[in-house]
């Protein structure tokens, strides 16, 4: 829509719906740059776009606000693969291994736990602008 990203934020008690734009959202991460090295983003599609000349959309309105890395997902994700995306993801950061690294390292698994025919192992993506990969 109008070439912007939207996340659609529901309050659990109401199941009242609120569509916040990629930068309001954006907005919501200022004054913590210092101290913010990932945003994980399991919401489906966050990192769609609609926009021909690509960087719009919530994680890379994010990264281009000065986060260090966004995790999101291009397409809708089931549970069950965002469950084993993030277990090997966390689980490879905490060895210090870097947030490419272990981004990659957890798509493996995806497509070891559930087969390269479908494209569950591509649904994650990360945005990042740390040349090394280091974020923390």
């Amino acid at each position: 829509r109008e070439g912007k990203g939207y996340i659609a934020l529901v309050d659990e008690s109401t199941q009242a719906t609120w569509l916040v734009d990629d930068q309001r959202f954006a907005n919501l991460f200022q004054g913590f740059d210092d101290n913010l090295g990932l945003v994980s983003l399991t919401a489906c599609e966050s990192a769609e776009s609609d926009n021909p000349q690509g960087f719009m959309g919530i994680a890379p309105q994010l990264v281009r606000r000065g986060t260090p890395a966004v995790v999101a997902m291009q397409y809708s994700v089931l549970m069950k693969t965002a469950k084993v995306f993030f277990e090997d993801f966390y689980t490879t950061i905490a060895a210090k291994k870097p947030i490419d690294w272990a981004a990659q390292s957890a798509r493996n698994a995806i497509s070891l736990e559930f087969g390269l025919d479908n494209r569950e192992f591509a649904t994650p993506v990360l945005y990042m602008r740390a040349e090394d990969g280091n974020v923390f």
